[in-house]
């Protein structure tokens, strides 16, 4: 007999009941009891405890993990309220909805939602319930990676806080995400400011569990910015123990297991391994008591791993536990122990059983990487490669090389789209829009059916009916993979990138031309892999990866300081460090490098690099001997090849030359009285990473000379016309080639925040940021991006070149379909560019590929002695498809009349040499 349905009383009363679940986060009981009163909530006319019980019914959804179905009952709730006299009530609606769609992960209409929300608020006088909408609209922007959105709207939310009530929830909440969205910025000064105006708080308030929280937040903000100085350490240790010290008294379990955790990692770094191990031993005694299986396994892990080198049978015993207690769930910790088991295997000699647990330990997370949002609660990317990759050399067959070749072409396949994942860029617009949406449903449908999966251990049918609809959801989406793979390649390169193997690697290459993949392995080494047509080289580097960023550190800070010849010696040990073991194994006949770097390597320019000529013992620089240009991976060389080859031919026989799009300067500085608001507002989120800009007088001339080697279509937009509304509004596709001579402006905090600056106007601020650049449509062979520190984080500061290894801007528009890429490693005169760029197009012009024109005006530069110092020229690097040339046209202009007359004068002189020559010979022939 089927249960009754309940009445409308009986449904309040469970109503009444229901909430108090959720506030004792009872989120399943909630559920339950209000599931079956659904129905009743369909039935008559619209009440407001109708409306109530659907949006508690929803986030009783949200606990259980059953997202959707929340969002389609908070939906309900928004249209119940609709039709009542309540506006308090719908827009308690509408803020639940919102709720719903940041938890799928759908942003943009969480905003949208949240956004409606503040605006019914806005003619209330209900100034709390204002600074709440937006501190949610923060919130969101934060988590889009909008901060400089985000922080404008904490700001406004803390303008409305009552100063009257400094015990308020609400300050805490909003300093504490305001703190955050600084620490995104890079402004950890103003973070920390905001983390102590909430302490402020918190002596009135009076609430320990907030103040473990800020503390806690003080104290990882410490410990993200120990790479500036080390002294944070102990300053960190301090403030987690305080925090530890009130949490053992006012804390939860999982809150205090999780300090520890944290603390743990402290007291690692600073050396204090014993006290980590007991803090981690009584976290897993707690974890223990607990049903946690992934916390407790997390922490059986970290225990482990810090007795491998002592007690390494007792550390085995703790990742076989791990193991257990998983079993077989939440892959990434699976991945984690499998890969502290291979290690620890590795390290006892045992090799054979060390590359079968670290090949499991990539399985365990392979099939994870198919639906790329889940990325980002996994590991990063790189962390389990090393192990596998070093096992495969130890043992060193043949095939073990094309495997860890392999292993490490995954790496970095995986590690950037984890990255695209975490900072939320796009990646093709492309894509067709339904194709999209039955996308992103089917991999929300996978979020859920893994958080479900979570949630049955202990019911045995339960689960096996979840893996039956996970497993046909995972066929689905791999059928789905396939036909996006077909209608759009470009997206699907990048978002399920399929890494090559070494032939497919060689099949890339001619026969001038080699892959060189730089990598660290476990330890203090690094491997380097030489892929060219004969066949795969490798040789491992006995430096440690962190000396090695060290180095390169120094190395620029030396190559800044123009006046001296520090440098030179650095040079010459990097080159022989990380060169000539490479050029041994190069067959003859090689003229071009493509470099993949590990990140410790990304900031070096290897063409400044010197070594002493064999013959004549004179130094040469790498670019005197070979073309040098970078990828950030075979496998995605292989897509910009493609790409390059598709659009030659789709292109008409004997087609033009290349339409160029030339962007120059803005007309105004973003600093300036007149700029816009928006342009003004978005700036000063720059300064609080300390962020400059400065005139760029020979810009406008640079785009002038460039726009001049553009074919028919050819488009320049400078001063005030280089709007960044141009930019988003305009067909792109038709341009071949891109030239930005502007600032470059990078986040090292939120690489999606970096920017290219236009002139603003009343629609966009004029920062053309590195997401946006990923939402363009482009067609382009090649964008030049003349500007300051447009590849990685680099400036001329105090003397030295600084690197932090940021998101490259240059990367945003391989996302937009461009196939190279010319950028600048490091902040360079607009002089010194704009000589660069014209050699650089000149011989471009003559038919020379990308890669050997750019050579070619670094020798030119190298001639002369205004530029011939590496601070000069070799902060440009050519990043992707390389060996192909870009039909340009002759300028006409003065340029080529310079030209020809310095051509004129040299034949000139000949002839008369040569005349005087044959003068001389008839007088002396006369005199004999």
């Amino acid at each position: 007999m089927a249960d009754a349905t309940p009445s409308a009383d009986d449904c309040r009363q469970q109503l009444h009941v229901a909430r108090e679940a959720i506030e004792s986060s009872r989120a399943e009981q909630s559920f339950a009891l209000l599931r079956p009163c659904l129905d009743v909530t369909r039935q008559g006319d619209a009440e407001p405890w109708k409306a109530e019980l659907q949006m508690t019914l929803a986030v009783g959804a949200l606990g259980v993990g059953d997202y959707r179905f929340g969002l389609d009952i908070a939906r309900e709730a928004v249209a119940q309220t609709s039709w009542l006299d309540d506006r308090d009530l719908h827009i308690k609606a509408l803020t639940t909805e919102a709720d719903m769609h940041f938890y799928l992960g759908d942003l943009e209409s969480a905003l949208a939602t949240f956004r409606r929300a503040a605006h019914l608020l806005e003619t209330t006088d209900d100034t709390i319930a204002q600074a709440t909408a937006l501190k949610n609209i923060g919130i969101t922007e934060n988590n889009m990676g909008r901060h400089e959105h985000a922080l404008w709207s904490l700001k406004q939310a803390h303008e409305l806080l009552p100063t009257d009530e400094p015990e308020h929830e609400l300050w805490i909440s909003i300093l504490g995400n305001l703190g955050a969205v600084y620490e995104r910025l890079g402004a950890h000064g103003l973070a920390l400011d905001a983390y102590r105006e909430a302490l402020d708080h918190l002596t009135v308030r009076h609430n320990p569990n907030e103040r473990v929280d800020i503390l806690l937040r003080i104290g990882r903000l410490y410990l993200d910015q120990l790479y500036l100085d080390q002294d944070l350490l102990e300053r960190a240790i301090e403030t987690l123990e305080q925090a530890q010290a009130l949490a053992r008294v006012h804390s939860a379990v999982p809150n205090r297991t999780w300090l520890a955790s944290i603390l743990a990692d402290a007291y690692q770094l600073a050396g204090r391994r014993d006290e980590a191990r007991v803090l981690m031993t009584e976290n897993v005694r707690l974890r223990r008591l607990a049903d946690s299986p992934p916390h407790l396994a997390a922490d059986l892990i970290h225990l482990g791993s810090l007795q491998q080198t002592q007690q390494p049978r007792q550390a085995e015993v703790l990742f076989e536990e791990a193991l257990t207690v998983l079993n077989g769930n939440f892959p990434p910790l699976v991945s984690w122990a499998l890969t502290e088991l291979a290690e620890l295997n590795l390290l006892q000699g045992d090799i054979d059983r060390a590359i079968e647990l670290s090949e499991q330990a990539v399985a365990a997370v392979d099939e994870m990487y198919r639906e790329p949002e889940a990325v980002a609660g996994l590991l990063p990317g790189r962390s389990i490669y090393p192990t596998a990759i070093t096992a495969l050399l130890e043992r060193g067959t043949a095939v073990d090389l094309r495997r860890a070749f392999s292993f490490t072409e995954q790496a970095l396949s995986k590690a950037l789209l984890r990255r695209l994942m975490l900072e939320r860029i796009p990646l093709d617009p492309s894509l067709d829009p339904e194709l999209d949406l039955r996308r992103q449903e089917l991999e929300a449908h996978l979020q859920q059916l893994r958080q479900r999966l979570d949630q049955t251990q202990e019911n045995h049918l339960e689960r096996q009916r979840v893996l039956e609809d996970l497993a046909e959801a995972q066929a689905d989406h791999q059928a789905l993979v396939a036909v996006i793979r077909q209608q759009s390649p470009h997206f699907a390169a990048l978002r399920y990138p399929e890494p090559v193997g070494v032939e497919q690697a060689q099949a890339l290459l001619d026969d001038r031309t080699a892959f060189v993949t730089y990598v660290s392995l476990l330890g203090d080494e690094v491997a380097v892999f030489v892929v060219d047509r004969d066949g795969l080289g490798v040789v491992r580097l006995p430096i440690s990866p962190k000396a090695l960023e060290e180095r390169i550190t120094g190395y620029l800070e030396l190559l800044s300081q123009t006046h001296q010849d520090g440098w030179r010696t650095v040079s010459r040990d990097l080159h022989g460090q990380l060169v000539a073991p490479v050029r041994a194994l190069l067959p003859t006949g090689i003229e071009s490098l493509i470099l993949v770097l590990d990140r410790e390597l990304s900031q070096l320019p290897f063409e400044s690099l010197l070594a002493a000529d064999i013959a004549t013992g004179a130094e040469r620089y790498l670019i005197q001997d070979l073309a040098i240009s970078y990828a950030p991976s075979a496998t995605l060389m292989r897509e910009l090849i493609r790409l390059a080859d598709e659009r030659r031919s789709s292109a008409p026989t004997g087609a033009a030359s290349t339409a160029a799009l030339v962007i120059g300067p803005p007309v105004t500085s973003p600093t300036g009285s007149n700029a816009p608001e928006a342009s003004r507002r978005t700036w000063h989120t720059y300064e609080l990473e300390g962020q400059a800009v400065g005139p760029l007088p020979g810009a406008a001339a640079e785009a002038e000379l460039v726009a001049r080697y553009g074919g028919k279509g050819s488009v320049s937009r400078i001063g005030a016309d280089a709007t960044e509304t141009w930019i988003q509004q305009s067909p792109l596709e038709s341009f071949g080639l891109l030239h930005f001579a502007t600032h470059g402006i990078l986040s090292p905090q939120t690489p999606a925040r970096s920017a290219l600056l236009l002139t603003g106007d009343a629609e966009h601020d004029g920062f053309l940021q590195a997401r946006e650049i990923s939402q363009l449509r482009l067609a382009a062979d090649l964008v030049v991006l003349s500007a300051c520190r447009t590849v990685e984080h680099g400036a001329v500061e105090h003397g030295a070149i600084r690197g932090d290894g940021a998101q490259s801007i240059a990367n945003s528009f391989f996302h937009a379909g461009a196939t190279s890429v010319l950028a600048s490693l490091w902040e360079v005169g607009d002089q010194q560019t704009r000589h660069l760029m014209a050699s650089f197009y000149h011989h471009l012009a003559n038919g020379s590929s990308k890669a050997e024109a750019l050579r070619r005006a670094k020798l030119d530069a190298l001639a002369s002695n205004d530029t011939r110092h590496p601070t000069g020229w070799a902060a440009f690097v050519l990043i992707g498809e390389g060996a192909r040339s870009l039909p340009l046209v002759h300028p006409r202009g003065w340029i080529s009349m310079g030209l020809v007359a310095v051509l004129f004068v040299v034949v000139l002189g000949a002839l008369l040499l040569g005349a005087g020559v044959v003068y001389r010979r008839s007088v002396k022939a006369s005199e004999e």
